[in-house]
């Protein structure tokens, strides 16, 4: 009984939280990503990319290519983390899809036993004909000399606190205006180290709009630069 009263008085707030994510952009755009995405990609495609192994959900792998397709002209595809591929063939999917065919560039060092896998994914996919570039180095080091404009940023590698902000200081600053950047497991406090990060160098920055949370990603686009009067 006692159960059941205590449920009963957390249930406005419960669904009032419900109701307020419902409506956030973060949850809209993911509303968008799954329309769009089932209108340019076709049911036996979709089935093979998702037959690739790896831990983002279906709905996950729709916002990363529908933010691919929305990202700016100037700039690469970056992830930060492969695993065994299952993000990247939908990065270079949605990629393809465009007209101007940006290049998406994977890092990840592949020390857990990843990289034959990757390696027949990218033969499965053709991905290095369809024009992946695939850096297999630490992020931190890959960062160190980095000086390419980055239209969106998929960050999905080591979730430590200090590997997280270092990915953050090398590589945002090279996100270009209208850009996306993507953080994986960053809701949920499963991984209180790349919340902490986030928290630390990104919630409340004036280059940056949150766009907010979907299930375990935080979503950010860089803001255009203001005018000097």
């Amino acid at each position: 009984m006692r159960r059941l009263l205590r449920n009963l008085l957390r249930f406005p707030a419960r669904t009032w939280t419900s109701l307020s994510r419902l409506g956030s952009p973060a949850v809209r755009l993911q509303r968008q990503a799954t329309r769009s995405v089932m209108g340019w990609l076709d049911a036996v495609r979709r089935d093979a990319l998702l037959e690739v192994p790896g831990f983002s959900s279906e709905r996950e792998l729709h916002l990363l290519a529908y933010l691919v397709r929305q990202a700016p002209a100037t700039g690469s595809i970056v992830e930060i983390g492969a695993y065994k591929g299952r993000s990247t063939v939908w990065l270079v999917e949605a990629a393809e899809k465009r007209s101007d065919r940006p290049r998406v560039i994977s890092i990840d060092p592949h020390l857990r036993g990843t990289w034959q896998t990757f390696c027949d994914v990218q033969k499965r996919f053709r991905l290095a004909e369809r024009g992946l570039e695939v850096v297999r180095d630490y992020s931190s080091d890959a960062g160190q000399a980095w000086s390419r404009p980055i239209a969106l940023l998929w960050v999905d590698g080591s979730h430590e606190y200090a590997h997280v902000v270092k990915d953050i200081d090398q590589f945002v600053p090279h996100v270009v205006a209208g850009g996306w950047i993507v953080f994986d497991d960053a809701h949920g406090g499963k991984f209180p180290g790349v919340e902490r990060a986030i928290a630390e160098r990104m919630i409340g920055r004036a280059d940056f709009e949150h766009i907010g949370v979907v299930k375990h990603f935080q979503l950010f686009r860089r803001r255009a630069a203001r005018a000097v009067a």
